[in-house]
């Protein structure tokens, strides 16, 4: 391999590393048709959330959680998509997120 090529997917690894998320689709989802309505009690909510929704959703709102909870959102995004009072009430949205996937894990 030559030394660019070597450089180039340096590059590329190190980006992918760096990426972060900006939105939330399936959580705002949540949010608006659950969350909301059990007065953000988010454990009562990913119960009937996981009762109503397809596996499909329910699996796609684990992954977002598990961005969530590795720290890959951008901390503006958080506090306009999950908010700020989530992050005061467990320390961090990290925390945040690892307290929703174990949820998420229950049956």
């Amino acid at each position: 391999m030559l030394e660019s090529e070597e450089k180039t997917s340096e590059t590329v690894e190190e980006n992918a590393e760096e990426r972060t998320v900006t939105a939330l689709p399936t959580f705002t989802t949540y949010e608006k048709k659950y969350a909301n309505s059990c007065a953000k009690n988010d454990q009562k909510a990913l119960k009937i959330f996981k009762e109503y929704e397809s596996v499909d959703l329910v699996r796609r709102l684990r992954g977002e959680m598990m961005a969530v909870s590795k720290g890959k959102v951008v901390e503006t995004a958080a506090d306009r998509i999950i908010g700020k009072n989530r992050k005061l009430k467990f320390g961090s949205y990290e925390k945040w997120g690892r307290m929703m996937l174990a949820q998420l894990q229950l049956k």
